[in-house]
Order: C-alpha cells, then sequence, then structure tokens
C-alpha cells in the first residue's frame, strides 16, 4: 500500500489531503515522528487547513483519546518550522506530525484553569531545555498518551523507513517547549528499542538543579514518602519493575522498592 493509500482506521473523522503542504514526501522518507502540544484543543480543522490556517499536523488527538487524521501520510505538512535533527534540516520534509491537546505551561490566558487549582493538580518542573525555570504544566491523560502510542506503533508498522521519535522541543530547543516535561516521551522511545525482558531495564534519574526526586508508597503524588528511602538526586541509576500509568515500581542498588513518577527518568 502507498502512502497516499495509508489511513489510520481508528480516526473519528479523516480530512483527506491537506491543502497546507509543501507537496509529497520524497523516496524513503519520512524517516521520523514528531510529537507536538496544540497549546489549547485539539484544533482538528485548523490543524487540517481549514478556514485559512496555516499550519498543518498528520495527526491530532484529543484529550479524551479521540484520533483525527489531517492530512494524508504521504504529505509534507507544516508542523516543524524552522528545525534541525542529526543532520537535517528543516523537517517538515522527514518528518509526521502528530499534535497533542495540551495547553503546555501554565500562563494567564482564557480557557486555562486558575493558579491555585494548577499548583494543586498540574505538573511542576523545568523544562529540559531551561532547567533555571520550574514551571506548571498541564498533564497528559492517559486516553490522549494511549492513542498516541497506537498511531505510533502503526507508523512504524506500516511506514519501515521511520526510525526516530522525537519532540517538538528536541528539533527547536529555544523556540519551541512541546511537548514538554509532563509528556512521557520514554514510553515513545521504548518503542524504537524495546524493553529486554530477560533483565530489568535501567533508568538514570534527571531532575532540575538543586531538586530531588521523591519515591513514594503508591503510584500516586499524594501518597506518603518512602520513609526508609530518602529523595533521589540527580544521576543516580534505578531498576525498573513496573508501571501504573505515568508512574514506575523502581528498585535502587540495596534493593528497596518505591513508586516515582516516570516524567524524570530516561533509560539507559
Amino acid at each position: 500500500m502507498s502512502l497516499a493509500d495509508l489511513d489510520y482506521r481508528k480516526a473519528v473523522k479523516n480530512f483527506g489531503r491537506n491543502p497546507n503542504s509543501g507537496g509529497n514526501f520524497a523516496q524513503g522518507q519520512p524517516v521520523g515522528i514528531l510529537l507536538h502540544y496544540t497549546a489549547g484543543g485539539a484544533a482538528a480543522e485548523r490543524l487540517a487547513g481549514r478556514g485559512g490556517s496555516n499550519v498543518s499536523a498528520h495527526f491530532t488527538v484529543d484529550r479524551d483519546g479521540k484520533v483525527y487524521q489531517c492530512g494524508a501520510l504521504n504529505q509534507r505538512l507544516w508542523h516543524a518550522g524552522v528545525s534541525h535533527w542529526k543532520g537535517l534540516t528543516g523537517l517538515n520534509s522527514y518528518f509526521i506530525g502528530i499534535e497533542q491537546a495540551n495547553f503546555g505551561f501554565w500562563r494567564i490566558e482564557r480557557g486555562l484553569p486558575d493558579k491555585a487549582t494548577a499548583e494543586r493538580e498540574w505538573f511542576k518542573a523545568a523544562h529540559k531545555n531551561d532547567p533555571s525555570r520550574v514551571m506548571l504544566w498541564e498533564p497528559y491523560p492517559d486516553e490522549l498518551i494511549e492513542s498516541s502510542l497506537d498511531i505510533c506503533r502503526f507508523l512504524l508498522e506500516n511506514i519501515k523507513s521511520i526510525k526516530m521519535i522525537c519532540g517538538h522541543d528536541d528539533v527547536s530547543p529555544g523556540r519551541k517547549s512541546d511537548p514538554g516535561p509532563a509528556f512521557p516521551m520514554n514510553k515513545f522511545k521504548d518503542l524504537l528499542s524495546p524493553l529486554d525482558e530477560t533483565k530489568p531495564p535501567r533508568y538514570k534519574v534527571v531532575v532540575a538543579k538543586d531538586d530531588t526526586l521523591n519515591v513514594r508508597n503508591f503510584p500516586d503524588s499524594n501518597s506518603a514518602k518512602k520513609e526508609d528511602w530518602g529523595p533521589l538526586q540527580s544521576g543516580e541509576i534505578v531498576e525498573y519493575l513496573r508501571e501504573s500509568g505515568a508512574w514506575y515500581l523502581i528498585r535502587n542498588k540495596d534493593k528497596k522498592e518505591g513508586w516515582a513518577h516516570s516524567l524524570y527518568l530516561r533509560r539507559v
């Protein structure tokens, strides 16, 4: 089946070919998947190039997990902008774009929760490209993440040229912050290199400067901290045992176990 005819059958709507296109991918392309947030809602019509928009993407995923295919998979769509990665520049010519309904970081803007609610419910972290600045980031619902993972599996299975999965903040550092620190990029990177089930995978702790990672009794930010296991320092190595949502059950070198948020762990 050609890329032009390849459709994601689970999409609630397929808009067909997108008018906001730079033509078709060259032979041997695409080579990657680029992950974004919309800074709001799913914006399916806009990302499908309707209504005079000047942007586009191949997919957008709403918070409830509904998927919209916004262009043909052989089209070079307008989602990456000025970008570079591993010797490639202008990644619209090389990457499939998946947009995800998410506000990103909290700022005073219509549609966002009040600051007190965000302080309770949003994810507090520094962006990897700006570790000195801690902000509040909207969490990604499990339904959205599962749908995005399924799209990536579909693309990897059907487009053998794809070898990379990146965030917009990887390829446009300093210019873009999506999908941001609240996004579980580990789950997506693991699609490219499946875990070895014969031994526990190892992860490195990555936290902001002068910060630590709490280990808890249960996979919940309101759960009590482990009394026999102090906060983890940046650079510590732990073993992954299993997961619950965005939380990993981990084990340290002393064989103590507890739950930590996966956003602060990077596979090694």
